[in-house]
C-alpha cells in the first residue's frame, strides 16, 4: 500500500448501499486503516446543495433517500414512486459527488465517498480511469432482522439523535431501493459486498483495493 504513491494516481473509493447498511462506519475503518485523510458523505453533499438552492429548483433533494418520493413534481405513472423519488434524487445530488471526485483527482488526493446516493451506472466514472484508481463497491444487508439490528447501534452511537423508530417504519422502502441498487450492481458487475461482520466487510474491501493496485503496476510493467 505504501508503494502506491508510485503509481501518481489518486485512489478513489465510492461505497453505496442502502440507508443503514454500515457505509459509513466502513468508510471510516477503511480511512484510518489506509491513512486516507478525506471521507466524504453524499447525505453532506445534499445538505449543502439544499442550503446553497432554492428548494424551487431542485425539490427532490428534500427528505431521505427513502421519501423523496413524497416531494415529486408530477405523480408517476407506471413505475413505483419510491424508487422514481430515489432516482431523481441521486441524479441531483451526483452532480456534486462528480464535482468532489473531479476535485480529488486535479489535486491527487485520496478519498473515500460514501452514501445511498453511490449508485452504479449514475456517473461516468471510466473517464477518470487514466487519471485515477477508482474503485466502486455496494453494501448490502439482506436479512431484515440484521438490518433492524443495524438501526439500533447507530442510535446508541449517536446517542439518540438517529432514533431507530425513524427508520425502521420505513424499511420496506429502504430494502426496496437496496434491491434497486443490488441490480444495477449486478447489472455492471460491481462488487457485492453482505456486511454481516464488520471485520469480514472490511477485509474484503481492503482485497479489492490491493488486487486493483497490482493491477495498475501489472499493467505499468507490461
Amino acid at each position: 500500500w505504501q508503494s502506491v504513491g508510485k503509481l501518481k494516481k489518486p485512489i478513489v473509493l465510492l461505497i453505496g448501499g442502502a440507508t443503514g447498511v454500515g457505509k459509513s462506519t466502513v468508510a471510516t475503518i477503511l480511512a484510518t486503516r489506509l491513512n486516507i485523510t478525506r471521507v466524504a458523505s453524499s447525505d453532506a453533499i445534499r445538505e449543502v446543495m439544499r442550503a446553497t438552492v432554492s428548494d424551487k429548483l431542485i425539490r427532490p433533494i428534500r427528505g431521505s433517500s427513502y421519501n423523496a418520493y413524497q416531494n415529486l413534481t408530477l405523480p408517476p405513472v407506471g413505475v413505483n414512486p419510491v424508487i422514481l423519488g430515489f432516482r431523481e434524487q441521486v441524479m441531483a445530488v451526483i452532480v456534486g459527488v462528480e464535482a468532489i471526485i473531479k476535485r480529488s483527482i486535479e489535486e491527487k488526493h485520496d478519498i473515500i465517498i460514501e452514501g445511498a446516493h453511490i449508485v452504479p451506472g449514475y456517473m461516468e466514472i471510466e473517464k477518470y480511469n487514466s487519471k485515477a484508481i477508482i474503485q466502486e463497491i455496494v453494501i448490502t444487508v439482506p436479512d431484515l432482522q440484521v438490518h433492524k439490528e443495524h438501526f439500533s447501534k447507530r442510535t446508541i452511537e449517536t446517542q439518540g439523535s438517529r432514533p431507530m423508530h425513524k427508520y425502521i417504519k420505513h424499511l420496506d422502502k429502504i430494502h426496496m431501493i437496496q434491491k434497486y441498487i443490488e441490480k444495477l450492481a449486478k447489472e455492471r458487475s460491481i462488487p457485492l459486498i453482505n456486511n454481516y461482520s464488520l471485520d469480514n466487510t472490511v477485509s474484503e474491501v481492503l482485497q479489492l483495493l490491493f488486487d486493483r493496485v497490482r493491477e495498475e503496476f501489472s499493467r505499468i510493467r507490461s
